[in-house]
């Protein structure tokens, strides 16, 4: 079942521009717009928890006084997370922030759900 993204907005009391923001980002995968609604976009479950996830770290960080989002947080919670099912320009950026970490010496471990790097 997919959720339009006003319903899914009010329901989570986020703003749609938020939504769509983190769409940009990569962080919510491949959004698809319903043509039945008016091209609203919709999401699916798995999206939904990516969101939750998402807005919950972003309050944690505003709980403990950090204004602007720390991106990084979020995407290491996302990957974390979700792992291989993240958009693929997350996952390079992660292996790529440390200029020690290169591609090739990197794997991912589906049974622990992390990546391994050896320099």
């Amino acid at each position: 079942m997919r959720i339009p993204i006003s319903r899914l907005a009010k329901e989570l009391n986020l703003e749609a521009y938020q939504l769509r923001e983190w769409e940009k980002r990569g962080w919510l995968g491949e959004v698809v717009k319903d043509p039945r609604q008016n091209q609203q976009r919709v999401y699916t479950e798995e999206q939904v928890e990516r969101i939750q996830l998402i807005a919950e770290t972003i309050q944690a960080q505003r709980a403990i006084g950090i204004k602007r989002t720390d991106f990084e947080e979020v995407e290491a919670r996302l990957l974390e997370q979700f792992g291989e099912k993240l958009n693929g320009s997350i996952l390079i950026w992660w292996l790529l922030r440390s200029p020690s970490t290169r591609l090739s010496n990197c794997s991912w471990d589906k049974t622990r759900k992390s990546t391994t790097c050896s320099s």
